[in-house]
């Protein structure tokens, strides 16, 4: 799955939900294309993945605290464990 594939899934599995969340995939216009990032905003939880330079990482914060951070070699690793984080 890459970042594309998980902004959909997440967007159609909270599109009706009670649960209030807030999905932010920024767009570079200027090279026409998505950022290596994409957050998921709750009343007061947030998830965050992002590309460094080697490899993926999964923030979890809650209150602005971090709780959990987890690396991962590709991408597709990364957008599973976030996407199996709601399910």
């Amino acid at each position: 799955m890459t970042l594309i594939e998980l902004n959909k899934k997440l967007k159609k599995k909270f599109k009706n939900s009670e649960t209030p969340a807030s999905i932010i995939f920024p767009f570079e216009l200027i090279k026409m294309k998505h950022k290596n990032f994409l957050e998921v905003r709750f009343p007061s939880e947030n998830y965050v993945i992002k590309k460094n330079t080697n490899n993926w990482v999964v923030n979890y914060s809650e209150r602005g605290k971090l709780f959990e951070s987890k690396d991962f070699k590709k991408e597709e690793g990364a957008c599973e464990f976030l996407y199996n984080k709601f399910s």
